[in-house]
């Protein structure tokens, strides 16, 4: 309890002696206000990292009630929503992200990933159209966009973005799995194996790359028997 207190006391001192700084250097509310919104968004980034998504939010939301126009604040709000699968909520608060940052390619790649799961495949696609506009080596992106792609049925499309992603990152077990299954789909049996292959040599902890590989399995031997 003692200990507790002499935290509560240091805390409140340095407070204290942070506001005096800020007097003495001429800063206004408004800028003291930027100053702790920022140290908010830290500390949320922080709570991301250890998947403790609640308590980001709750950063988040202070940092929101004392900078309105903190994009970055927005951006990693909608990033906490995605990791509790508050998809629509996490959109709005992307929305708000990139109209106070229309050039986020961050933000666009994660509202895609939203739409996506909303179903909304081709506002997905073009967000991570966007995405990749702005960063060119966006490599999450091509894959991301390559798997909608793939739920489309659009094989060899998704295979490019596949293989974009592969170029940029060549350890990228899911995009190897994913490229292998797009090419089962096209009777590419050969090319699919050596994919899943290489994707479960890159990640063999993976269960659902073995998953994968069993269904290119049955696909293949389902084309062998016709």
């Amino acid at each position: 309890m003692r200990k507790s207190y002499k935290i509560r006391l240091l805390s409140a001192l340095i407070f204290v002696f942070v506001l005096y700084i800020f007097s003495l250097s001429g800063c206004d509310n408004q800028e003291i206000n930027t100053y702790y919104s920022t140290r908010h968004v830290l500390s949320g980034m922080n709570n991301i990292d250890l998947e403790k998504y609640e308590e980001a939010i709750a950063d988040f939301d202070k940092a929101i009630k004392l900078n309105s126009n903190n994009a970055s604040a927005y951006e990693q709000r909608g990033l906490a929503k995605l990791g509790l699968g508050f998809y629509q909520e996490s959109s709005r608060d992307l929305n708000k992200a990139i109209k106070l940052d229309p050039d986020n390619a961050y933000a666009y790649k994660l509202r895609g990933f939203s739409k996506h799961h909303l179903g909304f495949y081709q506002e997905a696609i073009a967000d991570y159209d966007k995405a990749i506009k702005l960063d060119p080596n966006n490599t999450p992106a091509y894959y991301l966009r390559g798997s909608v792609k793939y739920q489309l049925k659009q094989h060899f499309l998704a295979i490019a973005d596949f293989d974009k992603a592969i170029k940029h990152n060549p350890n990228n077990a899911k995009a190897y799995a994913l490229r292998g299954l797009a090419k089962s789909q096209l009777g590419l049996y050969q090319e699919a194996s050596r994919d899943l292959d290489k994707a479960i040599a890159l990640d063999p902890d993976n269960a659902d790359t073995y998953k994968l590989r069993r269904l290119e399995k049955s696909l293949r031997m389902q084309h062998e028997k016709n």
